[in-house]
């Protein structure tokens, strides 16, 4: 743990704080400020997170409900979720 730099805002972030709130995002293994910084830069970023895991899309049926799963497991509303599908298929 340590000093890191949240990818969707730029704000700093130090691990050993016991009052940051901090998440370490599993889809793409980056820790972000908070829960909401997660959320919007998978929900920003989805086509590219996609193609890097997947390699191109469309997605196979088996890799797109894999990709939503995760993405629905880091707090990803149901919804938005579905506009994320519509976009990757």
């Amino acid at each position: 743990m340590g000093l890191f730099t949240c990818p969707h805002c730029n704000s700093d972030i130090d691990t050993n704080d016991k009052k940051s709130g901090h998440q370490v995002n599993d889809v793409i293994q980056e820790t972000f400020c908070s829960v909401d910084c997660s959320i919007e830069y998978l929900v920003h970023n989805s086509q590219m997170i996609a193609v890097d895991q997947y390699g191109s899309l469309p997605l196979s049926n088996e890799n797109l409900n894999e990709f939503i799963e995760a993405f629905s497991n880091e707090g990803v509303e149901d919804d938005v979720l579905e506009h994320i599908k519509a976009e990757l298929c």
